[in-house]
């Protein structure tokens, strides 16, 4: 009876250990993307404006500007001499450099990486949470939170940047294993603006003498 009783305290015990560290590393941070993702999904629409830059090292490796369009799982990008588009049937890209298209079957997880929800659409499945801290930037009350992967991949963390008063990201850091930092600013969000279905069609008739790859 004795022993059983000490598996018993034991057990409670470790329970109670499990639960206390969970709650230190979430410390909140699962609630703050839920919140977040909530309000993008609130959205009609978005236009957003957002800068890039890769360093290694503390050495700036390249910086560039893009422009993104959202309209449920449709969206229509340009950045860095390409452009990339959903009409929610078919996924498709386009590359200055060589003139050349491809398109591909539908697919919501090939949203590209500076899409705002690209990461938090999915977490609980894809990511391990960790609430880092609260600090202000730029006068913003920003909350950082990281998201470590469940699965092998290219990169060991991603940590995201979110204004605690508007509940919207403003930088993403995508930390890869070769040392090299990605960094993703918000210039620039504007929601629920009037965008026409056809922004997001890929048109051949917008690329002269493209050289089409149609993988679908």
């Amino acid at each position: 009876m004795k022993r059983l009783f000490s598996i018993i305290i034991l057990s409670i015990f470790t329970l109670i250990l499990s639960a206390q560290s969970n709650i230190d590393t979430d410390q909140g941070a699962s609630k703050i993307l839920d919140n977040v993702l909530k309000k993008y999904n609130s959205y009609g629409t978005m236009s957003i404006d957002f800068s890039f830059k890769s360093e290694k090292n503390k050495t700036v490796l390249m910086t560039a500007k893009g422009k993104l369009l959202i309209k449920g799982k449709k969206y229509y990008a340009t950045f860095n001499e390409q452009v990339y588009g959903c009409d929610s049937l078919m996924v498709w890209n386009y590359q200055k450099e060589g003139n050349e298209a491809n398109l591909y079957e539908f697919d919501e997880a090939e949203a590209p990486i500076f899409h705002p929800t690209k990461f938090i659409s999915n977490w609980k499945n894809e990511f391990n949470i960790k609430f880092i801290r609260e600090e202000f930037t730029n006068n913003i009350s920003t909350q950082i939170i990281d998201l470590i992967p469940k699965k092998q991949t290219n990169y060991y963390k991603i940590r995201i940047f979110i204004d605690k008063n508007k509940k919207e990201i403003i930088k993403t850091q995508i930390f890869d294993k070769n040392n090299t930092i990605y960094n993703y600013f918000i210039i620039k969000m504007v929601a629920n603006t009037p965008i026409q279905d056809a922004t997001f069609k890929f048109n051949k008739n917008n690329y002269p003498n493209v050289q089409i790859n149609d993988m679908r």
